[in-house]
């Protein structure tokens, strides 16, 4: 509650909204064996009320009926994505995963407005467990007003300069 929690849109964000409909469309052109819902709304953790998960999508295969959680990124540089789906959106993925209790996620980027591409990412317990463990230390530092160690991300320091302004670069 220090720093302002609506952050600024930009154009990025702004056209991976509007294109978002247009990846789901071709994800499901790509799988007419499953429904796809979009618009999944956002979801909470029966035992962890801190855990939220608002995926781009749920999908259930009409032949298995596996389900799993649809991300849908949109992306300006491909060599973010040479190693497969980058870090951060991995760690968003399996978050929604251990939130859900699913064992599946797709992800499925458009690039630089024309490469699409889609990924599958099996759920990975030791890493979820492990985020969780993260997550619980630091609601501990909120719990206890106690700044957390800077972690050298530009998000930690854009929030201590906006709660600082007074400190030069």
């Amino acid at each position: 509650g220090k720093i302002p929690s609506e952050i600024p849109d930009n154009a990025a964000m702004e056209w991976g909204r509007r294109l978002e409909q247009v990846v789901i469309d071709k994800f499901k052109d790509e799988h007419p064996e499953m429904f796809v819902l979009s618009d999944a709304g956002t979801w909470g953790h029966k035992e962890r009320p801190y855990q939220l998960a608002n995926p781009d999508g749920l999908i259930e295969n009409q032949e298995t009926g596996e389900v799993a959680v649809l991300e849908i990124k949109t992306a300006r540089y491909p060599d973010q994505w040479q190693d497969g789906v980058p870090l951060y959106y991995l760690t968003q993925v399996q978050w929604y995963m251990s939130c859900l209790g699913i064992d599946k996620a797709y992800v499925a980027v458009l690039i630089s407005g024309s490469d699409y591409r889609e990924y599958e990412v099996p759920a990975d317990p030791f890493q979820q467990q492990a985020d969780i463990q993260l997550v619980e230390k630091f609601l501990e530092l909120v719990e206890k007003d106690k700044a957390p160690d800077w972690d050298g991300s530009d998000s930690t320091y854009n929030s201590v300069r906006l709660l600082h302004p007074e400190i030069t670069d």
